[in-house]
């Protein structure tokens, strides 16, 4: 029996949330016109699949593939570089590991809610940070 609507939450994340702007969308448009310094931007991409051939990582018609993983770590490294706060969080796969060798990787364990077989519901996702100095 969830609560759907908590009142005190609802008000209490509006004002939390005063002057701040949230964005959803592809992260060329979003972040090249928007992010500035001191920006908060937290990145969630379509993870990269352990197995290539597996097409769990089609979240739409489009795919987000390697190249697209490889672009996302440029424009990491250039909001890094503008003075923004980036956090992000993809698959604990080998190619997202190197790829982002040199950033701070938290493994955290996580469950996946839509899989057929609950003994493959559990996972682990990284969490990329830039490495504390």
């Amino acid at each position: 029996d969830p609560v759907i609507c908590d009142e005190r939450s609802l008000l209490n994340a509006h004002l939390s949330l005063q002057g701040i702007q949230i964005l959803s969308g592809d992260y060329h448009g979003v972040l090249h016109v928007n992010a500035e310094r001191d920006d908060f931007v937290f990145l969630d991409p379509p993870y990269h699949p352990e197995d290539l051939d597996n097409d769990d990582y089609l979240y739409s018609q489009f795919r987000f593939g390697v190249r697209d993983q490889i672009n996302l770590r440029i424009e990491f490294e250039r909001l890094l570089s503008i003075g923004c706060k980036v956090v992000m969080t993809n698959s604990n796969t080998g190619f997202i590991r190197d790829l982002y060798h040199g950033f701070d990787q938290i493994v955290v364990d996580s469950c996946r809610r839509i899989n057929s077989k609950t003994s493959s519901r559990k996972g682990e996702d990284l969490i990329i940070v830039p490495r504390k100095r």
